[in-house]
This record gives structure tokens, sequence and C-alpha cells, in this order.
């Protein structure tokens, strides 16, 4: 009998399984629209992709949800686009 092992976002980014954290993170994003930690997680993992366009999705949509936000995607603005 085979166990599927289910592995958190941050369990498979510290694992070095970015691919399979970055559709972990997709789906989860897409379940959880409003969670602002794995839409800021996905982020993260998309700029470590060069999905910049994408990636700045994330941050404008963070940014709606939540204008208080407003300095933190500033930051990663800054910082990385």
């Amino acid at each position: 009998m085979m166990m599927t092992v289910h592995m958190e976002p941050k369990e498979l980014i510290r694992a070095g399984r970015l691919t399979e954290a970055r559709t972990l993170l997709t789906e989860a994003v897409k379940a959880s629209p409003a969670d602002m930690g794995l839409r800021t997680l996905l982020f993260q993992v998309l700029v470590f992709f060069g999905e910049w366009d994408k990636a700045k999705k994330q941050l404008e949509v963070i940014l709606n949800q939540d204008p208080g936000r407003e300095t933190g995607v500033q930051v990663y603005l800054n910082l990385v686009l």
C-alpha cells in the first residue's frame, strides 16, 4: 500500500521542490483567494521563477484586497520588480 504524504507549501520550498510548491500555492490561492499569506508566498515563488508579470499581478490583488498592505507591496515592488 502506497502512502501519499501531503506537504505544506513552506515544507516544499524548504525541500527545494519549488515547482510543486508553485502548483500547490496556485491551487490554494484559487481555493482561498482572500488568504494574503498564501498569496504573498505565491508571489515570492513566482519571483524565484522569474515570472514577473504573474508576481506583479499577485501584488496588485493583495493591494486591492487589503490597502493597508501598501507599504509592504511597495517594498516588494522596489526590491524585485
